[in-house]
C-alpha cells in the first residue's frame, strides 16, 4: 500500500474529524428537533386520539348494554306470553285469538333465549361500568 503525503495525511484526517463533528452536530439538532416535535405536536395529538376512542368506547359499549337489555326484554315479554296461552291436550300451546298452536319447545326456547340474553346484558353492564370508570 502506498504511502500518502504528510500533506494529504493531515487532510484525510482534518476532513473524517470535521465529517465527524458534523454528523454530530447533524445528530444533536435532528433529536433536539425531534424532541421538540414530539412535545408540541405529537403529545396533545396522541392525547386527543385517546380521548376520541375512550369516548368512542363508551359509547359503544352503551349501546350494546341497551341492545342487550331491549333483547331481553323482547324475548322474556315472548316466553311470558306464550307461557301464558293455554295448554291443549296434544301437548302444544294453542292461541285461540290467532289460531296458531306453538309446541313446548317453542316455549322453552324463548326462555333460553331470554335467559342467554339477560347473562349478555350482565356481562355488557359489568364492561359499561369498567369502561366509564377508566
Amino acid at each position: 500500500m502506498p504511502r500518502k503525503p504528510v500533506g494529504m495525511a493531515r487532510l484525510t484526517a482534518a476532513a473524517s474529524s470535521l465529517t465527524a463533528s458534523i454528523r454530530i452536530s447533524l445528530s444533536k439538532r435532528t433529536l433536539t428537533a425531534f424532541t421538540m416535535i414530539g412535545k408540541s405536536a405529537l403529545l396533545p395529538q396522541f392525547h386527543s386520539n385517546r380521548a376520541k376512542s375512550m369516548k368512542l368506547a363508551k359509547l359503544l359499549s352503551l349501546s350494546i348494554t341497551l341492545c342487550m337489555a331491549a333483547l331481553t326484554l323482547g324475548f322474556a315479554m315472548l316466553w311470558y306470553e306464550r307461557a301464558q296461552l293455554p295448554y291443549g291436550s296434544s301437548g302444544q300451546y294453542f292461541d285461540a285469538a290467532s289460531g296458531v298452536t306453538y309446541s313446548d319447545g317453542s316455549v322453552l326456547g324463548y326462555a333460553a333465549l331470554a335467559m342467554a340474553c339477560c347473562i349478555g346484558t350482565a356481562l355488557s353492564i359489568w364492561r359499561l361500568i369498567r369502561v366509564w370508570r377508566g
